[in-house]
This record gives C-alpha cells, structure tokens and sequence, in this order.
C-alpha cells in the first residue's frame, strides 16, 4: 500500500453530491458552485464531515468554507453568553484534485503550513480524497504524518476540540471570579485576549463615587493599572483603570459576534 494511502476515501461519498450540469451544490453554504475537480473533492469530504462528524457535535463546532482563502476551516463554539472571545481554528483542511501527484509535493506543503502559521493552527490536512497527510505545528516547528482512513480525521477534530475547552474551562473560572471584582483575574484575562481589536471586553469601575460602564480593546500594562481604548468614543486618547477602581467584569465578546 502507498504511504499515505487512503483505502476508504471520500470518494465514497460523491453520490451524495447534489450536481447540475457543471455545477455541485455546496454541503455547508447552500449555493451553486463551478463543478470542477477539485471543488467535487471539497464537497465529498465536507458530505464525509457532515455525515460521520458535524450532525453529533453542530453544538461545539462550526464549519466554514473558503474563509481566508482556506478550502475547509473547522472552528470551535463558544460555550458560554458572556466569555465568547474569538478563536482561532482547530483544523484546518486543503483539498486538491485526486490526480495530483505526488500531492504532498513542496508546493503544497508550503501552502497548508502558511494557513496554519497565519491562523495560528495546530493542525492542518492535505487530501485529494485518495491521499490524507496531517501536519501538527508546534512552536512554530512542523511535523507530518499518514493517514490511511478518513475515520482519522474525526480523531484530530476531537482531540483539538477537547484541547480547546479544556483551556476555555481553565479561563472561565478565571472570568467568574473576574466578574465579582478579582482585579488579578481580569488582568489576565485581557492580557490573553484583549491586547487586539477584534474582541471587546465590558466592564465597569469606580471614579469620582460614580460607576462606569466600559467597553475596551488594546489593553495593555502599565505598572499596576492597565490602559485601554474604549469602544464607541469621540477622542482618540488612551484610557487607564487601576486596580483600586475596578469592580467587575461584565463579558469577554469577539467583535463578530456583537449584535
């Protein structure tokens, strides 16, 4: 057998394609796309996701197609309303025409790995539906593995999702007591998430006997209070709250997810 042969492919799953002439129905968007190689890959193994993965977990996972330019991109779920901070993907997923050979040539290797990098993913796959290549990154280091059997794949989701809320269970008891005023707890918590722009956290604290209600981003120390800009102002200047003024966290929310 072929290193990194796959024997039940996602093939198997091509007559569940919904097709028209020159077009395929995507599984997960709904629309009419150009039927070519390469896209009939992509939708046999989103209906292998759909089919053996998505219908059991839809409540901890989101599947998005051509998001960044990435083919397949499986992302976790928030679990809580007020901790909904942005997370990177679990598994990211590049698919290629069944006759590329050899499919895990320079080229490609270097395509999966750049995704990987730029969304800051621990695990990619390369299939053409015949082969399945795995790509773990750690520190910035790559290593790559066969896999010989779909079912595998299903293995990597899970394991990267329960790695995933694991971590997010560790934070939020950390939000929890950040929500009944622990300064410490809330200063780490915007220094894991809320150093950029693209999640806002809302909190409140005391100046002058007055209570404020704030809505940050870009936080940063500075000694011991921590400077932010706050969201929805006229002025550009940088705001601070000290530990003496804080008094309780109210959510942690990506900006995606606002309403």
């Amino acid at each position: 057998m072929k290193y990194g042969y796959l024997p039940y492919n996602g093939n198997i799953y091509l007559s569940q394609l919904e097709v028209g002439t020159n077009i395929v129905r995507c599984f997960i968007r709904g629309k009419w796309l150009s039927r070519t190689p390469e896209e009939i890959i992509r939708q046999s193994i989103l209906a292998f996701l759909k089919a053996e993965y998505l219908h059991e977990r839809s409540h901890l996972i989101d599947i998005y197609v051509e998001r960044s330019s990435i083919d397949i991109a499986i992302y976790p779920k928030p679990q809580h309303q007020e901790f909904r901070p942005s997370l990177g993907p679990i598994l990211l997923i590049e698919t290629k025409r069944e006759e590329i050979q050899p499919l895990d040539n320079e080229s490609h290797e270097h395509q999966i790995q750049g995704y990987m990098q730029r969304t800051h993913c621990a695990a990619g796959i390369l299939t053409n539906s015949r082969e399945l290549w795995y790509y773990k990154q750690k520190d910035g280091f790559f290593s790559k593995h066969p896999m010989t059997d779909l079912a595998e794949l299903i293995i990597v989701c899970d394991l990267q999702q329960q790695r995933v809320a694991a971590r997010l269970d560790e934070h939020q008891i950390l939000f929890t007591k950040a929500q009944t005023g622990n300064y410490d707890c809330f200063r780490t918590l915007v220094e894991l998430y809320g150093r950029g722009t693209d999640i806002v956290v809302a909190f409140s604290f005391e100046r002058n006997r007055r209570l404020i209600q704030s809505f940050g981003f870009m936080f940063k120390n500075v000694g011991d209070s921590l400077q932010f800009t706050a969201l929805h102002t006229e002025t550009s200047k940088r705001q601070m709250v000290t530990r003496e003024e804080f008094c309780h966290l109210s959510s942690i929310t990506a900006r995606n997810l606002l309403n």
